[in-house]
């Protein structure tokens, strides 16, 4: 019976430790939720110049903010993002609609092995950085949420911006 008593405590305890997770995870949607609503850019404001950063694509190219020359499309998606996978097949269609997909970044938070679903969506169209949460693409940017697009200048400012992918890819 004592057996009986501490397995159920064991029990109520992960219980209860999940319902709390999932309840913290749901007021932070609700918040993120919110502040997309109340028009909380997801990142740098248009017009603004982004930071310099150095990383590696995926296919272990390194890239910095000089080896984005032209118009480029920007796309930053969270692996585990519903929304981020809702948003991709617009960013895709945009991305093949460019001649050339060295004007197409794309930037998966996460790790290759939890990202590699999204990431080969992407590798045909775009470079792609998978980085964790505030790697050194997200941080040139000043990446706040995501999914988060914009379009950047040859002059390394941003020209459009936003949460859809159709709206960022406006042109002037």
């Amino acid at each position: 019976m004592t057996a009986l008593v501490a397995v159920l405590t064991v029990v109520s305890l992960l219980n209860l430790l999940l319902t709390v997770g999932l309840l913290r995870k749901v007021r932070e949607q609700a918040d993120r939720l919110a502040e997309v609503e109340a028009g909380v850019p997801p990142m740098l404001p248009d017009g603004v110049e982004i930071g310099d950063f150095a990383t590696v694509t995926l296919d272990g190219e390194p890239l910095t903010r000089a080896d984005l020359t032209g118009e480029v499309y920007v796309g930053f998606f969270n692996w585990n993002c519903e929304v981020c996978h809702d948003r991709l097949p617009q960013f895709i269609a945009e991305a093949e609609r460019r001649s050339d997909p060295r004007q197409v970044l794309a930037v998966v938070r996460g790790t290759p092995e939890l990202a590699v679903e999204m990431t080969s969506r992407l590798d045909p169209v775009a470079r792609v950085v998978v980085e964790e949460k505030r790697g050194p693409v997200q941080v040139a940017f000043h990446l706040y949420a995501t999914p988060a697009f914009c379009v950047l200048n040859p002059d390394h400012t941003i020209r459009a911006s936003g949460y859809e992918p159709v709206l960022a890819a406006a042109r002037p």
